[in-house]
């Protein structure tokens, strides 16, 4: 019997419009005044799981930065926490500028981002902002975080990554889809044995310690809670998904996560933009037909 669910937020959770549907929502509030935990687990920061938490009045764990961290119910102090190791991230940091790749650094309580007009846009910009600009609005509609923008590239070797190696939690690498493949065939690959790099999207890549992902965290927070594996239900739709559905005792895919995502999981429900949550809720909790 399910008696945890947990679920990706963009591209699961949320429509085109960043909203949890109405319908979804009530039923989420349902399942939990029949006990059922309801856990969230993504590649943004606190600020935005903490808000969508508090929507969903769930009091559980939150699961961040792709797995890198775990904060608990109080929502001011982590239970768990993955840090990057520092030894290679500047020769990464390099191979994403030689790529004309953006990077954005995460750290517990803040974002920093290259002030750089090489870099390409995120979604959401506005007409006359500067890439730097553009990339510190999307942070606060995604994160609820106040990023902060840095110098030019060679500012960032020795005073901000070095400097405070101990509290850099994840690199978000943004760029055109096909430059992030061959990113991810060459960098990636080099560096495998230090860092675990996902695809959370099409224009971006995820890089945390590499003994952390959303699988691992999940574990973290069922055994915390007492509940058994085979108890826990977990929803998704890209690749960094995975270790989250293999983990679950009843994984689902999203219709919109790519193939592998789908074959890899027990069960796929409809799009985002189709309820596919509120079907896989149906499928599993006769109580909500």
């Amino acid at each position: 019997m399910i008696h945890l669910v947990c679920f990706d937020i963009d591209g699961t959770l949320v429509d085109e419009n960043k909203k949890i549907p109405p319908a979804v929502l009530k039923a989420l509030q349902y399942l939990q005044k029949q006990g059922i935990i309801i856990v969230l687990a993504s590649g943004r920061h606190f600020g935005a799981l903490q808000e969508y938490a508090h929507l969903i009045g769930t009091y559980a764990p939150v699961i961040a930065l792709n797995g890198a961290a775990v904060l608990g119910p109080e929502r001011n102090k982590f239970m768990y926490v993955r840090v990057l190791n520092s030894r290679c991230i500047l020769d990464i940091l390099k191979d994403a500028r030689e790529s004309r790749l953006h990077v954005s650094l995460y750290y517990p309580s803040s974002i920093s981002v290259v002030n750089t007009e090489s870099e390409p846009y995120p979604p959401y910009n506005v007409d006359g902002q500067s890439s730097a600009e553009a990339w510190l609005a999307y942070h606060w509609i995604i994160d609820k975080i106040t990023a902060r923008t840095l110098g030019a590239w060679p500012f960032v070797s020795e005073s901000r990554v070095d400097s405070n190696p101990d509290h850099l939690l994840k690199l978000l690498i943004s760029g055109n889809p096909e430059e992030l493949i061959t990113f991810m065939k060459s960098t990636a690959v080099r560096y495998q044995k230090d860092y675990y790099f996902s695809f959370s999207g099409e224009r971006y890549v995820d890089v945390i310690d590499k003994d952390a992902n959303k699988g691992v965290a999940l574990e973290f927070v069922a055994n915390k809670l007492g509940i058994s594996r085979q108890d826990v239900m977990a929803v998704g739709d890209h690749y960094n998904d995975l270790p989250m559905l293999e983990f679950a005792g009843f994984g689902v895919a999203m219709g919109n996560a790519p193939r592998i995502v789908q074959e890899k999981a027990d069960w796929v429900t409809l799009k985002n933009t189709e309820m596919g949550v509120l079907v896989a809720l149906k499928h599993v909790f006769s109580d909500l037909q």
